[in-house]
């Protein structure tokens, strides 16, 4: 049997097809580890910090996405929605975005903002809503799933884009 590169035996043809296959998905595939698309040409990414709003009430926050560019109403929002004093955010450096999902029949779901992207003058904010897998049980409770993250501060318009995948994150 002769030797190929890096000691390895001489493939097969179904071998050699296969490692293509495998080799051809990965690059191809190109997803972060969130299963997001990675960054395409013009688009550049932006850094996320993920963001615990402890005190919030989620329950009286209107199902849908929210941006907070400046505080005035950040600090508005708070008074409705939160209790104590609202989580200090740098407006000048930073952009608060947040999902909220409204409510839910059971933990089986969630969401996350996973990733941001600016691209062609707008920033994209990439979310995933995570749905309950089929055949799990869940406790039937209502639950009011959230995510928030700050992304560098921008006064370019800020679209969601959201992915529903089954199960958890």
């Amino acid at each position: 049997m002769s030797k190929a590169g890096w000691g390895l035996r001489k493939s097969s043809p179904i071998c050699r097809t296969a490692m293509f296959l495998i080799s051809a998905g990965l690059l191809l595939g190109c997803m972060t580890a969130e299963g997001t698309p990675s960054a395409k040409s013009g688009e550049r990414p932006l850094e996320i910090a993920r963001v615990e709003l402890s005190g919030l009430s989620a329950r009286s926050v209107k199902a849908g996405e929210y941006v907070f560019g400046e505080p005035g109403a950040w600090e508005k929002f708070w008074r409705k929605h939160g209790r104590g004093s609202a989580p200090e955010i740098d407006f000048e450096e930073y952009s608060l975005v947040a999902v909220f999902l409204g409510a839910k029949p059971n933990p089986g779901y969630s969401v996350g903002i996973v990733g941001a992207k600016e691209s062609a003058g707008e920033v994209v904010v990439d979310v995933v809503e995570y749905l309950p897998a089929p055949g799990m049980m869940y406790a039937q409770v209502i639950v009011y799933p959230f995510a928030a993250a700050l992304i560098p501060a921008t006064v370019s318009p800020i679209r969601f884009v959201t992915a529903k995948k089954i199960g958890r994150p």
